[in-house]
């Protein structure tokens, strides 16, 4: 019963997440996982966290002749914990970007305990940031990124399809970016909040809202009303405190990387051309990845 109740509590998590939430995320992926959300509505039994890539260790130690160009990585050794001398960690980032373990896809919560075990593990020489995600909320967000900033150790991005929005903010701050594939998406910086008017099909249905509010509430969901009249303003203003924080943090990260102004509207670029734009660095994928954080951890 208690385990049935705590699996209620999280799946109301994650549709108040969906629901309210502020989000730096494609819109194409939201229709994408239309079905996935309609699932967790339909049936609170819908489990979806075996669905979640695990943090694992690449041991650079069984390649013959490392540091030497590494072949494919095909020697993985379970989890952070128990890390041989030497190895290179892989961090996956795949799917809706949440603060919790929601959606299929590690939280920004547990890929920031990753980091951090990563940071004080003497096993561990750095590690390789792997994102296929199309953004989500920017609850948790910044602070993962920062995080990520803050490595002791080196970090390498390596975008693996999709990397765009919230996804974007987070990879930004690693010290070098691969793109696996030339036409990998990144970008998308910038935020935006959705939610709907139901008014008519109320008022269809019979149903008549009653909201009372205490004396001095004035502005209480002021801005929410002013919105459903047609007035975004006070809505606007907050998503534009929160982009600016978004793209003074990729200028910051990417400043020595021959940032183009033109990025920061939104646009979503290929791989080819984002090198150019200073978005990343190379064109390269899990082998050139590893030998980065090989060449970063001995400088």
């Amino acid at each position: 019963m208690r385990c049935k109740f705590a699996f209620r509590m999280k799946l109301m998590s994650i549709l108040l997440t969906i629901f309210h939430g502020i989000w730096a995320m494609q819109p194409e992926a939201v229709k994408a996982y239309q079905p996935l959300i309609d699932a967790l509505i339909a049936n609170p039994s819908y489990d979806i966290t075996h669905m979640m890539p695990k943090a694992k260790v690449f041991d650079i130690n069984a390649i013959v002749g490392s540091p030497a160009p590494l072949a494919s990585p095909n020697s993985w050794n379970g989890g952070l914990a128990n890390a041989p001398k030497g190895s290179v960690a892989i961090l996956p980032m795949s799917g809706v970007v949440m603060k919790k373990d929601n959606c299929g896809a590690p939280g920004t919560q547990t890929v920031g305990s990753w980091l951090s075990q990563v940071d004080a593990n003497p096993h561990i020489i750095g590690a390789v940031f792997v994102a296929d995600t199309p953004g989500g909320s920017v609850d948790g967000t910044p602070i993962l990124a920062d995080q990520i900033k803050g490595m002791q150790k080196p970090i390498v991005g390596l975008v693996d399809g999709m990397c765009c929005s919230a996804g974007e903010w987070m990879i930004s701050a690693t010290d070098y970016i691969y793109a696996s594939h030339p036409l990998n998406q990144v970008g998308s910086i910038g935020i935006m909040s959705s939610f709907m008017d139901t008014t008519k099909q109320d008022k269809k249905a019979g149903v008549k809202r009653v909201q009372v509010y205490a004396t001095n509430s004035t502005d209480k969901n002021k801005d929410f009303a002013d919105a459903l009249a047609g007035d975004t303003t006070a809505i606007v203003a907050r998503l534009d405190a929160m982009n600016a924080m978004f793209a003074a943090s990729i200028k910051k990260n990417r400043w020595n990387k021959g940032l183009s102004k033109e990025v920061f509207t939104g646009k979503t670029y290929l791989a080819q051309d984002a090198i150019g734009l200073g978005l990343i660095d190379a064109i390269g994928t899990m082998p050139a990845a590893i030998n980065k954080v090989l060449q970063l951890s001995k400088s």
